[in-house]
């Protein structure tokens, strides 16, 4: 039999997604299903259910959480570097202890908050260094009340190890807001060393950039400037990172107003109404380029793609749900440093559409240049030879690849994931929006493709990503936070709009084409199953936010959706 070849017309094809089918169980964990009445979704702790079903189809959860976990282990070696410090850039462990020592020598009973928050930080993140017995006093103090609170405990990937715990907890606890004037001894302290003070400024410019700009200016304002003077307004020693949340939080309560009843969805809403802009500034941090990844998710309508898809209002519904669930997620990744606001012969051939990956090329571009944006920061701030001599921490595997060698592949990856969307849809590539050299696509394509064929051996992808996030803190001292409860799997139906699939060629064996007829053809429709994120909102105590482990056992002790959100939100 003649070979044959479907055809795709760029200028009219279109792909029409549904949601066909989804999951009616529910399971607990990776047992059978429990007899409690389920809500309309299963829940699975990570995506290896589904990949005996994805026959070779990569959803955009897939691609989602092999960055998740890659995202995971950049931020924490990097974290580690400019805390231990390289050849390149000084240790903000070694800064804070040195500018203590340096306060002690010139004032042994300095009172103020702001040498109490520098030996507590110096304790707990253990640095040997002799503090007169007042200030030892005070600062073990500090620390039984930090410990008291959940604002302590090591979220997301900082729980991994001791290291990354002691770091955690270091940070945060120079995240503390107190006056400026009580910094006026570490102030002049760094006035005095310019060592110091670059140290200093440089760690502010790394949190900047591999996060976001920072909540407010810290000492760099006193540090800068020589006609600085005390105000008594409210800073960090290492202050924390704004975001679209926490901005949103405070304008809407500033103003006397009130969100609604999830931050999640207003913010959803916001973006599809144009209320709010992902596009990150100039000033911006990996982070915002990360949310601006997420945004075709929310408005798929105003992509370059979308007159190239035909999707139904239910498959709209899950992409909201993905962006939902990959917020949360990727807030983890930044939770220690982002701020909480409060024919005759021949058989008819069957044609259908070939999808190898969910058509959402604006999503993986966006994601690609992500990785530009981070690499080429922190290769300014350390330098190509140091990020290639660290790998990514990881608790499970060891990685293969240097950081700098990652995070090349990374962007290679979801430019060819892009590239491959293209194509499935029958469109030209975009990414000169992006100001990538289309010549990057073919090999960044090969890199896609050689990935998918190993999918189900990628430890990455298949991790429990079930986690739990605070986003602010209420007036009465309830928590918010987001919660990652695990994956539901869908169902997609996919099918040429109105039949229309471009033309089908028969290739001879000496090599001539022929065009067959349409009547030959029969349309049919393709299915794919795709993984989407179930997440969840609520209000808690303080002492019911939760590291991943025990918040993985937390979600695997019920039956369902509604019970892990009525044990988290009762009084009990």
């Amino acid at each position: 039999m003649p070979n044959l070849r479907v055809e795709q017309e760029n200028a009219g094809q279109q792909i029409r997604i549904d949601i066909e089918e989804e999951e009616v169980a529910m399971s607990g964990g990776w047992g059978e299903p429990k007899s409690a009445p389920s809500p309309p979704q299963r829940l699975f702790p990570a995506l290896n259910y589904l990949f005996e079903k994805t026959r070779g189809f990569v959803s955009a959860s897939m691609l989602a959480m092999k960055a998740k976990s890659f995202d995971d282990g950049l931020y924490a070696a990097v974290d580690l570097m400019a805390h231990e410090g390289v050849s390149t850039f000084a240790g903000k462990r070694h800064l804070v202890a040195e500018v203590l020592r340096r306060m002690v020598a010139q004032n042994a009973g300095d009172p103020s908050s702001g040498a109490t928050v520098l030996a507590a930080a110096c304790l707990r993140g253990g640095s040997q260094i002799d503090l007169p017995p007042q200030l030892k006093a005070r600062a073990d103090q500090m620390l039984t009340n930090f410990d008291s609170s959940f604002l302590s405990k090591p979220l997301g990937f900082y729980a991994w190890t001791r290291e990354l715990i002691m770091l955690f907890q270091h940070d945060r606890i120079l995240q503390s807001m107190i006056p400026d004037s009580s910094f006026a001894s570490a102030i002049s302290v760094m006035r005095q060393s310019d060592d110091l003070k670059r140290a200093y400024l440089a760690y502010l410019n790394l949190t900047s950039k591999l996060t976001n700009p920072l909540t407010n200016c810290g000492l760099a304002n006193a540090l800068s400037s020589p006609e600085w003077a005390a105000s008594g307004m409210d800073i960090a020693f290492f202050p924390p990172s704004r975001s679209h949340e926490s901005e949103l939080m405070d304008r809407v309560m500033s103003g006397g107003g009130q969100i609604g009843e999830s931050l999640i969805d207003e913010l959803l809403a916001r973006v599809k109404s144009g209320q709010l802009q992902l596009m990150p500034t100039e000033h911006s941090g990996w982070y915002d380029w990360q949310l601006y990844a997420l945004e075709p998710l929310a408005i798929l309508e105003r992509m370059p793609e979308a007159k190239h898809l035909d999707t139904t209002a239910k498959y709209r519904k899950r992409l909201d749900d993905l962006f939902k669930g990959l917020y949360a997620l990727t807030r983890e990744t930044h939770v220690k440093q982002l701020a909480m606001a409060f024919g005759a012969g021949m058989p008819p051939v069957t044609v259908m559409p070939d999808l190898r990956v969910e058509p959402l090329p604006s999503f993986y571009l966006r994601r690609a240049s992500s990785y530009a944006y981070i690499r080429f920061a922190l290769q300014g701030i350390f330098g190509a030879e140091e990020l290639s001599k660290v790998r990514r921490v990881d608790p499970d595997v060891q990685p293969t690849m240097s950081l700098w060698e990652e995070m090349a592949y990374m962007e290679n990856l979801f430019l060819g994931a892009h590239a491959v969307a293209c194509e499935d849809l029958g469109m030209d590539s975009f990414c000169n929006l992006a100001a990538i050299d289309v010549a990057r696509l073919d090999p960044a394509k090969e890199i896609f493709l050689d990935w998918r064929t190993r999918v189900l051996q990628d430890p990455d992808v298949s991790r429990d990503g079930r986690m739990m996030v605070p986003v602010s803190v209420n007036a009465a001292g309830e928590v918010q936070v987001w919660c990652f409860l695990g994956w539901s799997s869908a169902k997609l139906k996919v099918s040429f709009k109105d039949g229309q699939f471009g033309r089908l060629v028969r290739l001879s064996d000496d090599g001539t084409e022929e065009a067959m007829e349409q009547h030959l053809c029969k349309v049919s429709d393709a299915t794919y199953f795709a993984a989407y994120p179930v997440m969840c909102e609520a209000w808690i105590k303080p002492s019911k936010v939760m590291i991943r482990t025990d918040f993985r056992a937390h979600c695997d002790r019920y039956n369902n959706e509604r019970e892990i959100i009525a044990s988290l939100t009762s009084s009990v």
